[in-house]
């Protein structure tokens, strides 16, 4: 199979949720599959943080679109919110299986900087619940 890994950070073989994507594809390829990733390393140089992860998924779904059109991916193991524009997109019987994976820290943060905010030690940004607090999650 030729899988895709996505992960919206830098990939990082010694970094927390980018390093388990890494090691995860280096377990598909111990299996015998082709592996690719796609990361922040394929958007284009010197965004801004923020914009990084606004963006990410309409550049994934336009990578997913190239890819299938060729059929060079059988599945896409996407991590958290990364696949859902490529997910919303009508797709064809031969489309790539979409799988999707959480290292479930996430919703966890989340629930924590809402408790640090409340007892005043944390300052969200009022864009905070509609991304990061909200339509991600």
């Amino acid at each position: 199979m030729k899988i895709l890994l996505t992960i919206h950070h830098n990939l990082d073989p010694n970094a927390g949720a980018p390093g388990v994507t890494w090691k995860l594809g280096q377990e598909y390829q111990r299996l015998g599959h082709e592996v690719s990733y796609y990361s922040f390393d394929n958007l284009p140089h010197k965004l801004p943080g923020m914009l990084e992860s606004m963006i990410f998924p309409e550049f994934l779904a336009s990578h997913v679109l190239a890819l299938s059109q060729k059929q060079a991916v059988d599945v896409i193991d996407a991590s958290t919110g990364d696949a859902w524009v490529w997910a919303k997109l009508r797709r064809t019987s031969n489309s790539p299986v979409l799988v999707t994976r959480s290292h479930g820290l996430e919703h966890i943060m989340h629930l924590e900087n809402l408790e640090e905010a409340r007892l005043g030690k944390l300052q969200l940004s009022w864009k905070y619940p509609l991304y990061h607090g909200g339509f991600r999650l």
